[in-house]
């Protein structure tokens, strides 16, 4: 499988994960979205 594009988009909070991949009679899309979570200490953030 031969990836095409992988990139990170970042929207406030969330984070989203773009990989697009090749073979040769299909094409891929795959997103991941991420959101940070906020810690109930303060100063701290948890991914």
């Amino acid at each position: 499988m031969n990836e095409v594009l992988s990139d990170r988009k970042n929207k406030g909070n969330v984070t989203y994960r773009i990989v697009v991949s090749e073979d040769a009679t299909r094409l891929f899309i795959e997103l991941e979205k991420l959101m940070k979570v906020r810690s109930k200490e303060a100063d701290k953030k948890n991914n």
